[in-house]
């Protein structure tokens, strides 16, 4: 049987698949991750802990990917941790898609904290024990693919359906008094740091920050039978590839809200019933498999700050 978990947003997929290491579930380097997603999430982390000196501790892990890792940057520190030799980033309307590449991961002093990412190999050095490495495809729903280690199915339900309104946008309620600060001081740290990407609102007497880290691109406008279909070629896609994944992992980013509150139980159920008819699953939620192991739920552990 081929394990799935549920995951609610995408830095715990870091976890899981330490999880799965330990548990001798998918080997612990040289995999292939098929990762679909509307997003790349290739960014670089903000690290304060090594990634050297992850252990494995299933709390310690859980709390690192919590409080350290973002939504969009998971995947470069297993890459640096070699889990991955290879990256297919599936998405929907792929046509910026760049060539294939080899993407180099060092770290600062060989520290293992401030990365690096870098194609060049000579500037990430040759011989570097540091660097690690891994080829990156980006592919839509009309490529063949042949992976070339273990596949690892990283699923994000905003792959068939994004609201980017909600995701790209982030509020934060401020007193009056900041506001007016905002507003008079054009040297306001904040201003002068974030630029365009911060604005302020205020609404029945209460005051916000709005921060907008990029562009808002239009959220399409899809109804349940068009949802399904996209699922349905997807599914139809990993059936003609000859895709037998060791591990899948299904993220429902309904929190970060990139899918759609009134969508993404529907979007993982019509999911898990063709994985069902296509791969032999069984499916575990991590709420389930924090119990099942002793820890404290996941909102229960505290910030490491």
């Amino acid at each position: 049987m081929i394990n799935v978990f549920i995951i609610e947003e995408h830095q715990e997929a870091f976890f899981i698949w330490q999880y799965a290491v330990l548990k001798e579930i998918i080997p612990n380097r040289n995999n292939t991750i098929l990762h679909v997603d509307e997003h790349a999430d290739m960014n670089i982390p903000t690290l304060r802990t090594s990634l050297k000196k992850i252990g494995p501790d299933l709390r310690d892990i859980m709390s690192f990917a919590r409080n350290q890792l973002g939504i969009s940057e998971f995947i470069i520190p297993a890459i640096y941790r070699k889990f991955f030799k290879e990256v297919y980033w599936m998405r929907w309307d792929n046509k910026f898609a760049q060539p294939d590449k080899t993407l180099n991961v060092v770290s600062h002093n060989s520290e293992g904290r401030i990365l690096y990412i870098t194609d060049n190999v000579l500037l990430a050095g040759m011989f570097n024990p540091d660097r690690t490495s891994a080829v990156y495809h980006q592919i839509s729903h009309d490529a063949s693919i042949t992976p070339s280690g273990p596949v690892v199915l990283d699923i994000d339900l905003d792959y068939f359906y994004c609201d980017y309104d909600t995701g790209e946008r982030y509020e934060v309620q401020v007193t009056e008094t900041e506001y007016n600060a905002f507003h008079r001081d054009p040297y306001h740290r904040l201003r002068i740091m974030s630029g365009g990407k911060l604005h302020t609102e205020k609404r029945d007497g209460q005051y916000y920050y709005i921060y907008h880290p990029g562009p808002v691109r239009e959220s399409p406008e899809l109804n349940p039978e068009e949802i399904t279909q996209r699922i349905e070629i997807f599914i139809n896609w990993l059936q003609t590839n000859n895709i037998q994944p060791v591990f899948i992992d299904i993220c429902r980013s309904r929190f970060s809200g990139f899918t759609p509150a009134e969508h993404w139980k529907s979007i993982e159920e019509h999911l898990v019933q063709g994985l069902r008819k296509l791969l032999p699953i069984t499916l575990k939620y991590l709420d389930e498999l924090i119990e099942e192991e002793g820890l404290t739920r996941l909102s229960d552990i505290q910030s490491d700050t």
